[in-house]
Formats: C-alpha cells, sequence, structure tokens
C-alpha cells in the first residue's frame, strides 16, 4: 500500500523498461508490459519539426535507431519506417504517440503517464503552443482526461497547459522542493521523483497534503523492493514482471 492507503500503481517504464528485449516506447514494448497486467504505462513524448508528437526516449536518434540527428530538427516524413538498433535482428519500429495510443485495447482503461522530452532549447511561444496543444487534442481523441498524467519539466510548458486544462493532473518532474513551489504555483496533483532522492517521511507528508508521488529508477529488481518500501502512489518499473509479483498481482 501506498503511504496515503491507497493501491500502488504499477506503471511500466516505456513499456517494459530498460534492458528489456522490446526497445523503450515501441508498440510492441507498451503492449506487452499492459499484457501483463499493469496498471498502466509511461511514454517518453517529443515533437518532431512539423509539430507531430513521437514516442522516444533518447535525445538522440543514433543512440536508439538507424537514423541520426534529433528529433525536434526533423519532419516526421523523414521518420518514417526508421528501425530501433536493439536487440539486433529486428524489425521494431520507431512510432508516433498516436500510433502507441492506437494500438492500445481499451486504452482509456489504463493510467498514460506521459513523460514530456523537450530537449528543444529554443521553448519559444509557438513551440510551447503546438507541443501542449498538439498532446492536449490527443487527450482529447483518446477520452484520457480521467486517466492520463502529463510530467513535466518546466515551467514554461506547465504554465502553458494549465490555460487549456486547468483540471488536467499534471506532475512536476523534478526534485522535491522545486516541486513543491511548482505544485503551489501551478496546481499541480503531484511529482516524479527518482526513488534514491526522496524519503518515506517526505512521501508521507505529500500524500498528507494530497500530493501524489511517482517513482521512477526502479531498474533492477532490489530497487523495486526499495520503491515499494517507500510506498509512493505510483511505481515506473524497468522490472514489470518482479513487481507486479512482489505486490502479489501474477
Amino acid at each position: 500500500m501506498s503511504a496515503d492507503g491507497s493501491r500502488i500503481k504499477v506503471i511500466g517504464h516505456a513499456g517494459m523498461g530498460i534492458g528489456n528485449i522490446y526497445p523503450l516506447n515501441s508498440i510492441e514494448s507498451i503492449n506487452k508490459s499492459i499484457a501483463l497486467g499493469v496498471d498502466g504505462v509511461e511514454i517518453d513524448v517529443q515533437m518532431a519539426k512539423d509539430g507531430i508528437l513521437v514516442a522516444y526516449h533518447h535525445e538522440k536518434l543514433e543512440d536508439a535507431t538507424s537514423c541520426e540527428g534529433r528529433i525536434y530538427e526533423i519532419n516526421i516524413s523523414s521518420l518514417e519506417n526508421i528501425n530501433y538498433k536493439y536487440p539486433i535482428y529486428t524489425e521494431y519500429k520507431l512510432a508516433t504517440l498516436k500510433e502507441v495510443l492506437q494500438s492500445i485495447p481499451n486504452v482509456n482503461n489504463y493510467i498514460i503517464s506521459f513523460d514530456c522530452k523537450n530537449f528543444n532549447p529554443n521553448k519559444t511561444p509557438e513551440y510551447i503552443n503546438t507541443f501542449n496543444t498538439s498532446l492536449h487534442s490527443l487527450i482529447k481523441e483518446f477520452d484520457l482526461k480521467s486517466n492520463s498524467i502529463i510530467e513535466f519539466k518546466h515551467a514554461g510548458l506547465i504554465e502553458h497547459y494549465r490555460m487549456l486544462d486547468s483540471t488536467q493532473s499534471i506532475f512536476a518532474y523534478t526534485d522535491f522542493d522545486i516541486a513543491l513551489e511548482f505544485i503551489e504555483s501551478y496546481n499541480l496533483q503531484g511529482f516524479v521523483s527518482d526513488l534514491n532522492k526522496i524519503t518515506p517521511e517526505q512521501i508521507i507528508w505529500a500524500n498528507e497534503n494530497n500530493i501524489e508521488v511517482a517513482l521512477f529508477n526502479a531498474r533492477t529488481n532490489s530497487r523495486n523492493i526499495q520503491a515499494v518500501e517507500l510506498k509512493a502512489n505510483y511505481i515506473q518499473t524497468d522490472r514489470v514482471n518482479h513487481l507486479l509479483r512482489v505486490l502479489d498481482r501474477k
């Protein structure tokens, strides 16, 4: 149980997580974790040069795919049919966010946490507006308002999204003290923290003040157990099967 007595939510990190046989954020990885019985998935979100949202984790395409460059520098037409490099001898492809959401059966039955990877250094008003309105449109299209979380690092993106939707669940992706400032300033619902940078007392305090806590960096079995002992509301795990067993859900 989490610190507030609610059921801990198991969230697959980019699907099945780092080090799995499926690439992060691939359609196959997302749907494998859903099939195993997670409560939801975290999906990394970036924006191509022409405003299309893409599910991808790294800043550079060459880190994980057969292409080079940064997504924000490239139009979506040049990102089509790009394969992931790992695991080798496979044909898992880079997917748009819409394609990933379309692939999930009964998608609005699951928690979808959008980790906004805004690597573009030029966060102009136009960029912020295009990114946020694109994400807002997809949330509306797939009826995800009540079961989605948006993870933001940047105040400008948070402030703008709050003008689009005053009640959407938004989490600050930052350390505890800064997160509390964002939560107070923008009426956020929670924050996302590295499990090694937060204490049980901070999580208890947050829950007592109606602030939810999501943890990431649960990359090993021992870190899954550490996350459970911290009693956060959400655990974004890279070891889905193990965490489900620890919580007696398999």
